[in-house]
């Protein structure tokens, strides 16, 4: 399955695999702060004349909120992973040295990312998943091991996932996704897509199972209003990366949060629904759930 950017087909084959609601991913667990939402009495807000339209009002928002924070740590890693070949080649030194510097990168964007995570629930979902990804290409989309053994992007996948298990790293949902779309050979623009659309349907699928929406209903705005709002997302933050830490020059110090010109961190990720954070916080304290998140 290495290699499978190069044909069509093949690729879009893959993405009605990874679309499918029965992989084991953990996502079933997670309704991303939609239930603590609806606990607070917060569906018929924003105008909302009745549950599908809150629904959606919550669906945009936690949407661009999950683009804006999530995107660019996707879009980082899976270059990385783009960035190795897809097989062995005939220097194993090179080969070892492209894999290392990209796991080093890859630890980078995962603990940035439990860095900006701003609460516990969404981290705690977001590893759930992530490691959940990691073991689904390991145990069920790696190609088999050929004579010239596993390529530098297949031992990369097992690399971060033994790092998860001896706790040097987290298995963020973000790295954890983008490392298993890049080892499959998934272009960036379809791993950007799906990973949007999941989340999306996702909710929606959460919404059914919290006896919010008719599946019938949700099948219909996943088809006819949920599509605009994943395009624009997707749209707005495609482009975003996350940058790499610059060391500090000696004297200078690093600069503080309010010191940091206008503008200047536009490019990178950032947590723009404050009121979700909150929302999502708050989930343990509610009286009665489903989900986990």
């Amino acid at each position: 399955m290495e290699g499978l950017a190069g044909s069509g087909s093949l690729e879009q084959y893959l993405l009605l695999l990874l679309s499918d609601s029965n992989l084991p991913t953990g996502g079933f667990i997670a309704s991303s702060g939609l239930e603590s939402y609806i606990q607070h009495g917060l569906l018929a807000s924003d105008g909302a004349e009745n549950k599908a339209q809150g629904v959606l009002h919550f669906l945009r928002k936690s949407l661009h909120a999950y683009a804006r924070l999530s995107l660019p740590f996707l879009s980082s890693a899976h270059l990385l992973l783009l960035a190795l070949p897809a097989t062995s080649s005939d220097d194993a030194g090179d080969d070892l040295s492209a894999t290392q510097n990209a796991f080093t990168r890859l630890l980078q964007l995962d603990h940035q990312f439990e860095t900006m995570s701003l609460n516990h629930i969404a981290r705690r979902a977001s590893t759930a998943q992530g490691v959940a990804l990691l073991t689904l290409y390991e145990r069920a989309l790696a190609p088999e091991v050929e004579a010239e053994g596993k390529g530098p992007r297949q031992l990369l996948v097992e690399r971060l996932r033994k790092a998860v298990r001896a706790g040097e790293a987290l298995g963020h949902l973000p790295v954890g996704f983008a490392a298993m779309a890049g080892a499959c050979g998934l272009t960036l623009a379809s791993t950007q897509h799906l990973f949007l659309f999941l989340h999306a349907r996702s909710l929606l699928s959460s919404a059914v199972r919290l006896n919010t929406l008719g599946p019938y209903l949700a099948h219909r705005q996943l088809l006819h209003d949920v599509r605009p709002l994943v395009e624009e997302a997707l749209a707005s933050c495609k482009d975003l990366r996350v940058a790499e830490e610059k060391p500090v020059e000696e004297g200078l110090g690093r600069k503080e949060w309010w010191e940091v010109d206008e503008g200047e961190d536009e490019e990178g990720p950032a947590t723009t629904w404050p009121l979700g954070e909150i929302l999502a916080a708050r989930h343990d304290q509610l009286h009665s759930k489903i989900f986990n998140s």
